[in-house]
């Protein structure tokens, strides 16, 4: 009505709208007699239907319990590729942000730390604010060191047994206090690689929790350092037994630590 649309356009954007949302056929229906799920699906409608060019979505999914926001996510996705909008998503959700977008910006105190593609952001962050506001990741803090081979290298304090971690800066780094960090699942135990090509960590064995599709491990490899790395089956250990992991050089990412 205020569009000053005719009733017969009216009706024919409307139920356009709704068949787009997958609710033609709860047209008839009061909005508030509809699931949660259905009611965010109209509330979608409603900003279609003035044809907008940019669609602005703030945190959409919030309210939807888990199963309704997969299912969101998926609808929202296929919707945008149909209409050839542009959609800017508000989450706090990372793994709502990587599953629906082409594109991310990552915001940190109101500047803009990075942007690209979700794929680049997981695995090449620029920063380590980046590196661990997107998914799960591994963090031992030491000294920069450098290494023979034109590498730079992290030396572990002595309460992690005084080890060196290789890895490949992503960042310019002009600092003394390196982080070095590594993501769980490219984390396994031991099997004796190359130590040219892999950094290894001796640690305790303190947990595994089954995350339904796969295991969630634990191991405590000293200094209040507690590694994380996933498995497919529980792992054959005992708990506060000796652990050995290793992790390839090339998934070691070094960033400069922050001042403490």
């Amino acid at each position: 009505k205020l569009k000053k649309v005719s009733a017969d356009n009216m009706k024919k954007r409307s139920m356009a709208a709704l068949d787009l949302v997958g609710l033609a056929d709860f047209a008839n229906r009061n909005s508030m007699t509809l699931s949660g799920g259905q009611q965010q699906r109209v509330a979608l409608a409603r900003a279609l239907v003035n044809e907008p060019q940019i669609l602005l979505l703030d945190e959409p999914m919030s309210a939807l319990d888990q199963q309704l926001r997969a299912r969101m996510q998926t609808d929202l996705r296929l919707l945008q590729k149909k209409l050839g909008l542009t959609f800017i998503l508000v989450t706090h959700d990372q793994d709502e942000a990587m599953a629906v977008s082409d594109e991310i910006v990552v915001m940190n105190k109101g500047r803009l730390e990075q942007y690209c593609q979700p794929e680049k952001l997981y695995s090449h962050p620029q920063s380590l604010f980046c590196a661990s506001f997107i998914g799960k990741s591994n963090q031992i803090r030491g000294l920069a060191q450098p290494s023979g081979s034109g590498q730079m290298s992290v030396k572990l304090p002595a309460a992690i047994g005084g080890r060196n971690i290789l890895g490949k800066a992503a960042e310019a780094l002009s600092t003394l206090h390196l982080t070095a960090f590594v993501r769980p699942e490219k984390i396994r135990l031991s099997q004796k690689a190359d130590p040219a090509q892999w950094n290894s960590l001796q640690g305790k064995a303190l947990q595994s929790v089954f995350r339904g599709t796969y295991f969630e491990n634990w191991v405590d490899v000293g200094n209040k350092n507690l590694i994380q790395f996933f498995t497919l089956e529980t792992p054959n250990w005992n708990l506060d037994s000796a652990v050995e992991l290793e992790f390839a050089i090339q998934d070691t990412l070094l960033f400069q630590a922050p001042e403490e």
